[in-house]
């Protein structure tokens, strides 16, 4: 084989594995409930938060999710942290109800109850 194609072989195959690995689709249970969970929170609050990011979810049962998000209430300008239970319906496609387990705002650097 000529160096030039061995080249061209070697960049195909480096350039093929990218793009495969890039639009990998990633749709474990736990990964389309951190989906609907901020499609849900994001929803919810109709463009009163910034930067609200997910920072855990994890499976209770097979409907049940707890997951832990945060963002800036813009109101306020505070930055919050909600831990929350979301229940799915038995499909796992959309979200029927949530339970806050607890809700907290960063004060002094530090995270404390909020008295919402």
């Amino acid at each position: 084989m000529k160096k030039g194609n061995l080249l061209k072989s070697v960049l195909f195959t480096i350039a093929f594995s990218l793009l495969l690995v890039s639009c990998g689709d990633d749709s474990s249970p736990v990964a389309l409930a951190k989906k609907r969970i901020f499609q849900k929170v994001d929803a919810d609050a109709m463009g009163m938060m910034k930067d609200l990011k997910i920072i855990s979810v994890e499976m209770i049962n097979d409907s049940t999710y707890k997951a832990i998000h945060t963002f800036t209430n813009s109101m306020i300008s505070k930055e919050m942290r909600i831990t929350r239970n979301y229940f799915f319906t038995s499909d796992s496609d959309s979200i029927k109800n949530k339970e806050d387990l607890k809700v907290e705002m960063k004060s002094k650097g530090e995270w404390v109850k909020a008295g919402f």
